[in-house]
């Protein structure tokens, strides 16, 4: 399952932009997002997770794999 590329039309706050794309580098189709691939992540790229972007990147974890589970209804 890859990302479908009408998730790319919804609209992006102002000054989200960075954690959007953050959010698709994390997707996985096939495994749900995890704290300690969150936790790694940060450790590799040094990029420094605030609360809120977890918060944010699980939440965007949950709403993405609903809409993909909803479009492949068999």
């Amino acid at each position: 399952m890859g990302r479908d590329p009408l998730m790319d039309s919804v609209h992006v706050p102002e000054g989200l932009e960075e954690i959007w794309v953050k959010f698709w580098t994390l997707f996985n189709g096939d495994a749900h997002l995890t704290y300690s691939e969150l936790e790694s992540y940060q450790r590799v790229t040094g990029w420094r997770l605030l609360p809120w972007h977890v918060d944010a990147l699980m939440e965007m974890d949950r709403g993405a794999r609903a809409y993909m589970a909803e479009r492949i209804k068999p």
